[in-house]
Parts: structure tokens; C-alpha cells; sequence
């Protein structure tokens, strides 16, 4: 199976998906659910990140937002990461007439605070490039390439998915002290 293939088929998944959860919204002033674009395929992580967006202002934001695009974004573990990298936003976004679709991939690991940090990051990345409007791949790399200050790695970061991780994990961790947990 090619990759355009495999993004096919995700995308297909993603819109035959239930909504895994809900993001928060204001209309008129007065809140409304409506189903959060985010779609993760492992249980465990999912209700990690959704119970942890009630303990982190921050992640609750991101989730927000993202229901501001017309986009559906999956997180799907993925063992062949390069060693270097916990997760990563896939830079391929397949467009249908209705809808974007982004692909996050996470390298398998034990569901903690942590590991829900790295998919807010990730969920930043997500935003970057759904706020860039681009959805050419090269385009997308190149804007990356350029928040590294144009380094040839192949491995990018933006000071705003790097403070947004940061932001989660010690919001997480303040909950957590304070005893706000929701296990």
C-alpha cells in the first residue's frame, strides 16, 4: 500500500469514526458541545487527553481551536519513528471537498501526563499548519524547515508547540499536586 493510499484510508476512517469527545464552545454566551475534531485510535490515550483538557487550560484551548477548521486530526501509534522523536505531525494533509485531514503519529509508550503533553505539542503543530492555509507538502516542510532557522534536519519544532507541551505538562502537574486529578 503507497502512502497516498494509507492517507486515503485513514481519511476514510476518520469520517466513518465516532467523535471520541467534545470540546467546549461559546455561542451567544452560552456553551455548546460540538464534537472535537481530534481522533484518537488508542482508548487509553484518548481518555487520557480529553479527561486531561478538564486540568489544562491550555490543552483545552487547543481542542478548541482546532474545532475552528473544517478538519479532522487522528493520532495513531507508530513504531517506526526515528529513535529520536516521540510523535510526530505528519506534514501530508489530505484534502476533500468538505473536509482537511491530518495525521499525527505517536510512538508507542505508556499513557502519563507526558506523553499527553507530546500530543498538545503535536496538536500545535496541527494548528500551524491548518492556520498557515497551506496544504502542499513541501510548502509545509518549508515552513517548519524555516522556524528551525533553516537547519536541514529533518526533524523541526516551533517555539509554540514547544510551549504549548511545556504549558500542559506543568498544568498536568499542577492539578495533580493540588490533588485535581481525575483518576
Amino acid at each position: 500500500m503507497t502512502s497516498a493510499h494509507a492517507a486515503v484510508a485513514m481519511a476514510l476512517l476518520g469520517m466513518i469514526a465516532a467523535p471520541p469527545g467534545a470540546a467546549q464552545t461559546l455561542s451567544r454566551g452560552v456553551a455548546t458541545t460540538t464534537p472535537c475534531p481530534l481522533r484518537i485510535y488508542d482508548a487509553a490515550l484518548q481518555a487520557a487527553v480529553f479527561g486531561a483538557a478538564g486540568r489544562s487550560p491550555t490543552l483545552h484551548r487547543l481542542l478548541t481551536h482546532l474545532s475552528d477548521f473544517k478538519v479532522i486530526v487522528t493520532v495513531r501509534w507508530s513504531p517506526a519513528l526515528d529513535s529520536r522523536l516521540e510523535a510526530a505531525t505528519l506534514p501530508q494533509v489530505t484534502v476533500t471537498r468538505e473536509m482537511l485531514y491530518l495525521h499525527i503519529i505517536v510512538k508507542p509508550a505508556k499513557v502519563t501526563d507526558h506523553l499527553v503533553s507530546v500530543v498538545a505539542h503535536e496538536v500545535q503543530h496541527a494548528i500551524e499548519i491548518l492556520e498557515s492555509g497551506e496544504t502542499d507538502s513541501a510548502v509545509i516542510i518549508g515552513m517548519f524547515k524555516q522556524a528551525a532557522g533553516g537547519l536541514t534536519l529533518r526533524v523541526y519544532c516551533t517555539p509554540a508547540a514547544t510551549d504549548a507541551g511545556r504549558a500542559v505538562f506543568e498544568e498536568l502537574l499542577r492539578a495533580r499536586v493540588l490533588g485535581l486529578e481525575s483518576r
